[in-house]
């Protein structure tokens, strides 16, 4: 981290934004290797068929306290990302991710706005070795 915070503050291109992304594969999950491991929202007949998740199996689905651990653990990532000198995270509620299955499904709205407000204060409580101004970005679309 402090290698890339130097790179950073002396970059040739100090107006270059540069950021990470957060995410979290969600049914697409493969923490272990090729093996597919899904964490979904909720249950959909028509993706838990064509990806194989059997729609009893309640133990893929977030519970609230898992939903806590997530949220926690996005906005640890959001401040290492500010303190190592980036200058955003972009924060993946599309294109399949878990955040996105969050923003189509009728409560989960309600999740992802907990989680974008928990990575907001994590952005306005600054440390002082970020200098810039820290952004939380959404890409939020199909």
């Amino acid at each position: 981290m402090n290698s890339w915070r130097r790179t950073a503050s002396t970059s040739v291109r100090p107006r270059l934004l540069v950021g990470l992304q957060l995410t979290h594969s969600g049914r697409f999950s493969r923490p272990n290797g090729k093996q597919l491991e899904p964490r979904i929202a909720y249950h959909h007949p028509l993706l838990d068929e064509k990806f194989g998740i059997d729609p009893t199996d309640a133990t893929v689905v977030w519970t609230d306290s898992d939903l806590e651990r997530l949220v926690d653990r996005y906005v640890v990532a959001a401040g290492l990302a500010r303190d190592a000198g980036f200058r955003f995270v972009d924060v993946k509620a599309c294109h399949g991710y878990l955040l996105h299955d969050f923003s189509v499904h009728e409560s989960g709205l309600a999740s992802l706005v907990v989680i974008l407000k928990g990575e907001r204060d994590c952005s306005v409580q600054s440390s002082a070795a970020c200098a810039t101004s820290f952004q939380i970005c959404l890409s939020w679309f199909a």
